[in-house]
């Protein structure tokens, strides 16, 4: 994969399609509901977003998914379905991976190779993604319209102009099946125990996979550091394994772990630590919170 040459949209094309569709003004305009009828069939979605495609030069694909996939299980993957979306892109690049426009370029293939439809693009568990768009046009509910529109953005690639970074990690359901599979990766080396452990970890809840995104990616964070991030997830995992009704499975003890790692790092620099050390320190921050 390393000789393959990374297509991904157009930044300039892509920022200003979503610029002009969530201007304010535009919100519940002409422009947004021609854009969501294009959203409920896949091919006219396809021939709008292949505006995006730079110019130039030769689109190549990576691999498509190797199924089709269900409504929902696209807006809600299982484990091993997320599993399966890493597997096949597994090799390309973090640099590339954070990327809004190489996001959207593969879930747009996906819809034009038929793997998904476009219409998973809106709507929640409970409803299809084409009778919510088909409400929210015929309500003429501006905020409605304009929920969709962001919806759409939000799931094709994450929606940097409206969440910043975190939102292609939380956001876009191809690249948060990516990621999150790739920290199981980075933390477990190998381990299928503990692979199980992390894996139930990050996906506590949304919420819960959000808060620590938002940790992850904050300049100047302490989880910047590889080595800290997965000692922290490694304890993290092993601590819900081995009581399920730790009192870190709630998102405001996860912040208060990390604002104490964070006090910790102000006062001992925790990278010249050995392996050893570092783990011990986060056993023991994760303790002192589940023994409260």
């Amino acid at each position: 994969m390393s000789s393959i040459s990374f297509i991904e949209f157009d930044a300039d094309k892509f920022s200003n399609l979503q610029r002009n569709l969530l201007k304010p003004k535009n919100k519940g305009s002409e422009q947004q509901c021609k854009f969501l009828e294009r959203v409920i069939d896949s091919s006219n979605f396809c021939t709008e977003l292949e505006k995006m495609l730079p110019q130039g030069i030769e689109e190549n694909k990576l691999p498509d998914l190797v199924t089709k996939m269900t409504e929902a299980e696209f807006k809600d993957p299982p484990w091993d379905t997320e599993k399966r979306i890493y597997s096949i892109w597994k090799n390309i690049p973090p640099r590339i991976a954070c990327r809004t426009t190489f996001w959207a370029y593969i879930t747009y293939q996906q819809i034009k190779s038929d793997r998904i439809k476009s219409s998973y693009l809106v709507g929640g568990r409970g409803s299809t993604g084409k009778n919510c768009i088909h409400e929210a046009l015929n309500s003429n509910d501006r905020k409605e319209i304009d929920k969709c529109i962001r919806e759409v953005f939000r799931r094709l690639g994450g929606l940097k102009l409206a969440r910043g970074n975190r939102s292609i990690y939380v956001d876009c359901i191809l690249a948060r099946a990516w990621w999150r599979e790739r920290l199981v990766e980075e933390v477990a080396k190998g381990d299928c125990e503990l692979e199980v452990y992390v894996r139930d970890a990050v996906r506590i809840s949304q919420s819960y996979w959000e808060k620590l995104v938002t940790f992850i990616v904050s300049r100047n964070s302490v989880f910047g550091s590889t080595e800290i991030r997965s000692k922290f997830i490694k304890i993290l995992g092993e601590e819900l394994a081995t009581d399920p009704n730790s009192p870190m499975q709630k998102i405001e003890n996860l912040v208060l772990a990390s604002k104490t790692l964070s006090s910790v790092q102000a006062s001992l620099e925790l990278s010249i630590l050995d392996p050893k050390e570092i783990e011990e320190k986060m056993l023991d921050i994760i303790n002192s919170i589940s023994n409260q």
